[in-house]
């Protein structure tokens, strides 16, 4: 049997980052506030300019969508200039 010790819905044995809960809301400078400044910081992970936290994935980690898969990459970065445009 598996755990969920984060609490944020996703089994431990399949959580990139089990004792940080995903939220996958956009915000990856985690200042509570969504904008081009998380935008920014996603592309230099994505480019591998930046190594990425586990705040960093928790927020910026949006694809697939309920099941993160431990990075920031191009099609995280797609769904967070959506959330950016909304």
């Amino acid at each position: 049997m598996s755990n969920d010790t984060d609490g944020d819905g996703l089994l431990d044995a399949v959580d990139p980052i089990p004792l940080t809960a995903n939220l996958g809301d956009g915000d990856v400078t985690a200042d509570g506030n969504l904008n081009a400044g998380d935008l920014l910081v996603g592309t230099q992970i994505a480019l591998g300019l930046r190594t990425a936290t586990e705040t960093h994935l928790a927020h910026g980690d949006l694809y697939p969508s309920g099941a993160p898969d431990g990075k920031i990459n191009i099609q995280d970065l797609v769904l967070l200039q959506q959330l950016l445009l909304q």
